[in-house]
């Protein structure tokens, strides 16, 4: 799924002038003039371990701040969100000094927090 400012396409491959982009499992959420967040599109398990990534419009990766709401997570290349929990369920987003910030994406998280066993022998 791609969400583009008034057009949304199922497909996962969307054009557009000057730029395309294609999504193989995750969610992108595409403005032409900035940051993508790399993030998964269905929901993740409770206990398994989620890797988020911050994108430039030319597909490669950047070194960016990322954030939960208005609370600053870290920073680098990634954010591997360990063993994540029902708590870590949110809006998330990236930002860079240079490119500005991504738009907010939605991380959901199925099962309980005792699900850990189940997560580690089917992550």
């Amino acid at each position: 799924l791609l969400v583009y400012p008034g057009r949304t396409v199922g497909d996962g491959v969307a054009e557009n002038s000057d730029w395309s982009a294609r999504v193989l499992g995750v969610m992108n959420i595409i403005r032409p003039d900035c940051l993508i967040l790399e993030i998964p599109a269905l929901p993740v398990k409770a206990g398994c371990d989620v890797t988020l990534h911050c994108r430039l419009r030319s597909g490669d990766i950047t070194a960016a701040f990322f954030f939960i709401d208005k609370r600053r997570l870290g920073s680098g290349p990634e954010l591997v969100l360990r063993q994540v929990r029902q708590s870590d369920e949110g809006s998330y987003w990236c930002s860079t000094d240079r490119f500005g910030k991504s738009p907010h994406s939605f991380l959901s998280v199925k099962g309980e927090d005792s699900d850990i066993t189940s997560c580690l022998l089917n992550c």
